[in-house]
């Protein structure tokens, strides 16, 4: 299975935020649809979820024109700048691996699947609680 890794992306905000600024729309809670599919334990994870397809035909319609604005508004959001705002390109690998991930999954009538696991910190450090992992369906399995 393809995947990317999103570490410090919570999916349903940040990535979220991406979606909204593809779509030149507000962001709101209810503009991703992920459905758990399974979790380790309901309040401490892992859990693994499934993107909607409106959100990877979103994703996969990035251009390579839209890449480094896309990288400079996305890295100017709250959840992405907590110290402060990141340079306007800095995120552009991460966009352009996920629409590339993105495009293959769309291509293939597959779906878009997220990891995300808890993470443990040794030392308080603002930001994100969690990490992601995005990930392209190999199989028709479910776990």
């Amino acid at each position: 299975m393809d995947a990317v890794d999103l570490k410090g992306v919570e999916p349903t905000v940040t990535l979220g935020k991406l979606v909204s600024l593809v779509r030149e729309v507000d962001w709101d809670v209810s503009l991703l649809d992920l459905e758990l599919l399974w979790s380790g334990d309901e309040q401490d994870g892992p859990w693994l979820m499934s993107l909607d397809r409106a959100a990877r035909d979103t994703l996969a319609s990035i251009s390579n024109a839209r890449v480094l604005e896309l990288s400079a508004q996305w890295g100017r959001t709250e959840e992405l700048a907590w110290s402060g705002p990141l340079s306007d390109d800095e995120m552009l690998p991460v966009i352009e691996k996920v629409a590339t991930l993105a495009q293959r999954a769309r291509d293939a009538g597959e779906d878009l699947y997220l990891l995300v696991l808890p993470v443990t910190y040794k030392e308080v450090v603002p930001g994100p609680d969690r990490e992601s992992r995005l990930g392209a369906a190999g199989c028709s399995e479910r776990p």
